[in-house]
């Protein structure tokens, strides 16, 4: 693979792909940043909802609540990512199996096909993230270090894993 958003070893006959260290550092911060934002953002209108002429008269404490709630959900997929970091998507090529870490996603040869699927917004280029088929249905990859990539990054990394698994991939829907 030509991205440097991907590391790929070879480990006999079992591919590891690992997200690159700033992938996973980018992707954590960008969390971390945006939970603390929605968190003291929540506050400040708590503090708006109060004074002399408060904005949101009673309402306040529901904006700290849900920038509470919120900012730990990013915190947790920050800390999610962060032990995801390590974690290899493992092909082995000789039987077709693919696991993720020690979990496995693809029995070996069940999978159909590379699933690639986007999200456009209007006409700007939305993410992507790739999943296989097995029995018809689509199994995606449980980290959000393989998901919320650009359209060439998917393609790229859909089209080396169904090289190695000897497989098509299905174009975005």
């Amino acid at each position: 693979m030509k991205t440097d958003d991907f590391i790929v070893t070879q480990m006999g006959t079992e591919t590891h792909i690992f997200p690159s260290a700033v992938r996973t550092r980018r992707t954590i911060a960008l969390l971390l940043l945006g939970g603390t934002f929605v968190l003291v953002g929540g506050f400040l209108m708590d503090a708006y909802s109060m004074g002399d002429e408060p904005r949101f008269p009673g309402a306040g404490w529901i904006f700290s609540i849900a920038g509470g709630v919120s900012a730990v959900l990013m915190w947790g997929v920050a800390a999610w990512s962060w032990w995801g970091g390590s974690t290899p998507l493992v092909v082995e090529s000789t039987c077709g199996e693919v696991r993720y870490g020690k979990q496995v996603l693809c029995e070996p040869g069940t999978v159909e096909a590379v699933h690639l699927r986007c999200s456009a917004l209007d006409d700007h280029e939305g993410t992507c993230e790739i999943g296989f088929v097995v029995r018809g249905r689509v199994k995606t990859i449980p980290s959000p270090l393989f998901a919320s990539m650009t359209a060439a990054v998917a393609t790229e990394l859909a089209e080396s894993v169904a090289a190695l698994l000897k497989v098509n991939v299905q174009p975005p829907v």
